[in-house]
């Protein structure tokens, strides 16, 4: 790491008298390797922003007013303000003003990783105003955020827009980056040149720890990174990018982790995120299993190709003989007698043209035929591509000794046709 960073310093870069800078002196230099601030330039723009968002470190809490601005935070749900007060409850607070109920509590998942005696700050949001928890969660926004790539950058544009969601303030932001530059001995030679931004979502926007990590210390934001990923590699294709760590996410995940050789238990962790960066990861697909077809899958045991089946047969006898009972009515007694009927049916039937219960029931089987066939013709389709997550290569059904009864309109017929 470089040279301890001095109060001096801090209040040089806020250009003022920064009644904060001894404290976030005393936070930061014990703290902030395991963060990769340890470059003089990654520091100068980790000063800068939270020079300006703390005005000069001066505020570790919002000045609430409301303002305008500050009355729309009541109700944000992509903050996850849901509660009434949640706005002001959870207004901005450390000095890079951590805001929302979603990111105190994401962060309390993540310091608790770390720390497990800290506070839980959804529950106490005022105890992010102290150090050195006020200092963490700056970390905690700088290294989820993927901040130091950007830093190495010399991105102060895009540092900015990660931190503030648009560049409010630039201006002074690149003001305190020039006096943080001169103060840690930043000279623009020393600034290595902007890399390209990668086209496709990574998940170098999440840091690890060993053994500390787990998913629910990730904010919603990194959460859809990490499904866009899975999903660009082939795997994330059942559920969708919705920032929620659930069933499909842990099931894709853990079809990534089984073709990566590594431990397929469906959480978060340092070898699931090299595995997920790593290209060759992509997704692949044994030629056997690309060819599946439906009776592959009820050989195998699938229980919607064993279902979807039965219901289909099902579904066209009773199409036949339908149709047979239209013809041999016809054929016989076109007047019709609704005498030998039962009650309610002579009464229900008395009003319908005798020939329309037996083509609604035709009608009826041709839907369920077809829906039945689609669902099996799905199963297909998942079982080809891989698409149906959770499963290693070749994914055969989970096998069943007896499958449960499917719905059968058939009555007798369900029960000569269901051991097909």
């Amino acid at each position: 790491m470089t040279g301890t960073i001095t109060a001096a310093q801090l209040r040089a870069i806020a250009g003022g008298t920064a009644p904060f800078a001894a404290k976030i002196a005393e936070s930061f230099n014990p703290l902030a390797a395991p963060f990769g601030l340890t470059t003089p330039l990654r520091q100068a723009h980790f000063f800068a922003q939270l020079a300006h968002e703390s005005a000069g470190f001066k505020y570790v809490r919002e000045v609430w007013g409301p303002t305008a601005a500050q009355k729309r935070y009541e109700g944000r749900k992509d903050l996850g303000n849901t509660q009434a007060g949640d706005g002001s409850r959870y207004r901005g607070r450390g000095p890079i003003q951590i805001t929302g109920r979603d990111n105190y509590r994401a962060f309390t998942a993540w310091i608790q990783c770390r720390y497990p005696e800290a506070p839980d700050f959804e529950a106490e949001p005022e105890k992010l105003e102290e150090f050195p928890w006020a200092l963490m969660a700056a970390f905690w926004f700088w290294d989820t955020r993927g901040l130091n790539a950007l830093a190495d950058a010399d991105d102060v544009v895009a540092v900015t827009k990660k931190i503030n969601g648009g560049t409010n303030g630039l201006a002074d932001r690149k003001a305190a980056l020039k006096r943080a530059k001169a103060e840690l001995g930043v000279t623009t030679a020393a600034s290595p040149p902007a890399p390209t931004t990668p086209a496709k979502p990574k998940s170098d926007r999440m840091s690890v720890t060993a053994g500390t990590w787990a998913e629910k210390s990730l904010a919603r934001y990194e959460v859809e990174a990490i499904q866009k990923r899975l999903r660009d590699l082939g795997y994330y294709s059942v559920g969708k990018v919705d920032g929620i760590w659930g069933p499909s996410t842990s099931g894709a995940l853990i079809a990534l982790q089984t073709q990566a050789g590594i431990a397929p238990d469906g959480h978060w962790g340092p070898q699931s995120k090299t595995a997920l960066d790593d290209d060759a990861n992509r997704r692949r697909i044994d030629p056997a299993r690309a060819s599946t077809t439906a009776a592959d899958l009820r050989a195998q045991g699938s229980v919607i190709a064993i279902q979807g089946s039965r219901v289909t047969w099902s579904s066209v006898w009773q199409i036949v003989l339908g149709a047979m009972g239209i013809f041999q009515y016809l054929a016989t007694n076109w007047q019709g007698n609704l005498d030998g009927l039962p009650f309610p049916a002579s009464l229900i039937l008395g009003f319908l043209p005798p020939w329309v219960a037996p083509v609604l029931i035709i009608l009826l089987n041709v839907c369920n035929a077809l829906a039945a066939q689609g669902i099996v013709k799905a199963r297909v389709v998942a079982e080809r591509t891989g698409l149906h997550n959770g499963e290693p290569d070749p994914a055969p059904s989970p096998p069943v000794t007896v499958a449960p009864d499917g719905p059968r309109l058939g009555g007798i017929l369900g029960t000569l046709f269901g051991a097909r």
